[in-house]
């Protein structure tokens, strides 16, 4: 099944995060106001990334193979990025990863580093997926959709039972706190089909104008001026519920129909998608560096914008581009026997 406003969805979390990122640091003083709103980018992310993996085993299933390949693609879909990108920080700066435990710490997918920390554990999470996804998918082959959605429940609130949200540090990279925002994307997955029958054009608009209206109604600022609650960061560990509202956002958006649907399919909006993951690890050096500079000023900010977006594109083409190619040419080349091999040699 083709999702047409994925990439589009991709592009809005990223947007979420990049804007609202160069506005804390611009704005120092008003940065209690968005406190906890990047994440919604972030946990939109993890949905999104939970959801297409997860289709994907259900439509191929789980063979020596497809297992292979889906170890093989993380691997290489990630890391090599990521690991430049640490390399990156250490040697420039305004990501905390300053000593060589530091960067020991960050290349071996540890510690907590500026927004570096989601990418290990959306990485680990990668373990656990195939596990997930056979379990919601056995469970709705035997029991149907209603059994399915209540055995997805149920590991969700098992999580919460073992790592409840409100335990749950600012920002950490140890993948068990997060468990709940992944099964939302994996649980949404299996109603998939289902969502082409809701996600008409008029449903699907309504939907995201309700989600948005709800983001602002739960920020910072609209609690502080239709409550007077002072800024605080009670928003940062909400995630398990504003999972929930990105996995329903996720499932009547991600077919691209409405209004919205037309936005979410732009190709602006596409092209960033597509350039996200390298636009999400060089826009902290950019801003971090530009509002040092010219704090306070509107115009830096938007030249902190467009520049992640230019110099995410750019990464995209000379470097995310090629790695993907390589990618795919490795993939298109293992077969069963590699996974024998290698877990023979793993076992020596």
């Amino acid at each position: 099944m083709k999702f047409v406003g994925a990439d589009g969805l991709r592009g809005i979390a990223c947007l979420i995060v990049l804007v609202l990122h160069s506005y804390y640091f611009f704005f120092d003083g008003m940065n209690g106001f968005i406190t906890g709103l990047p994440k919604i980018g972030v946990w939109l992310f993890f949905v999104l990334s939970a959801f297409l993996l997860t289709v994907k085993f259900e439509s191929e299933g789980f063979s020596a193979r497809v297992l292979l390949i889906y170890l093989v693609g993380r691997v290489m879909r990630i890391l090599p990025l990521y690991i430049i990108f640490v390399l990156v920080y250490w040697w420039w700066g305004t990501a905390g990863i300053n000593t060589l435990h530091d960067l020991t710490q960050a290349l071996t997918l540890g510690g907590t580093y500026a927004h570096l920390w989601t990418v290990p554990v959306e990485f680990k999470y990668y373990i656990f997926l195939p596990l997930v996804a056979y379990l919601l998918i056995a469970s709705k082959q035997r029991f149907g959709v209603a059994g399915c959605f209540s055995v997805g429940l149920l590991l969700i609130f098992l999580e919460q039972i073992l790592w409840p949200y409100w335990m749950t540090p600012i920002a950490n990279s140890e993948v068990k706190w997060y468990l709940s925002s992944f099964a939302f994307g994996s649980l949404a997955a299996m109603l998939k089909s289902e969502s082409v029958k809701w996600a008409n054009a008029r449903n699907s608009d309504i939907v995201a104008l309700t989600f948005l209206v709800v983001v602002v109604l739960i920020s910072p600022y609209s609690r502080y001026k239709l409550f007077g609650v002072d800024p605080d960061q009670y928003l940062v560990n909400k995630f398990v519920y504003l999972s929930a509202l990105c996995a329903v956002l996720m499932l009547f958006v991600v077919h691209g129909q409405g209004m919205i649907g037309r936005v979410v399919r732009s190709r602006l909006l596409r092209s960033i998608g597509f350039w996200s993951y390298p636009i999400y690890l060089v826009h902290w050096l950019i801003v971090v560096k530009l509002s040092s500079l010219y704090p306070g000023s509107l115009g830096a900010l938007f030249l902190a914008v467009m520049a992640s977006l230019l110099a995410g594109g750019a990464l995209h083409y000379s470097l995310e581009l090629p790695l993907e190619r390589f990618r795919r040419w490795v993939l298109g080349r293992l077969s069963v026997s590699d996974a024998v091999t290698l877990l023979a040699g793993r076992s020596r």
